[in-house]
């Protein structure tokens, strides 16, 4: 039977090591992160051209289906004029 006992990689290992290690994984993340910043980056023209794009036709659109909606309610819940009316003038004294 094995003695329980660390694996002989992290149990010898020096303090240069273990700096050396630790700048690796820094710089791993530094360059992970400038290219996530960099495909973000790439993405915000996309983005904000959708947003123009929305902005500009859908919302066009659905503005001019309701004036058209507005405007057949209107003139179906108008009544019609039954006679012409007549101006009354009255002289203020």
């Amino acid at each position: 039977m094995r003695s329980q006992s660390r694996s002989p990689s992290m149990a010898h290992l020096s303090p240069s090591g273990f700096a050396s290690l630790r700048l690796g994984i820094s710089v791993a993340l530094m360059l992970c992160r400038s290219v996530t910043f960099f495909i973000g980056f790439l993405l915000l023209a996309w983005v904000l051209a959708l947003i123009v794009v929305f902005y500009v036709y859908v919302a066009g659109i659905v503005t001019a289906i309701s004036l058209a909606w507005r405007s057949i309610l209107s003139y179906i819940l108008t009544p019609p004029p039954c006679s012409p009316r007549k101006e009354i003038s009255a002289v203020v004294k």
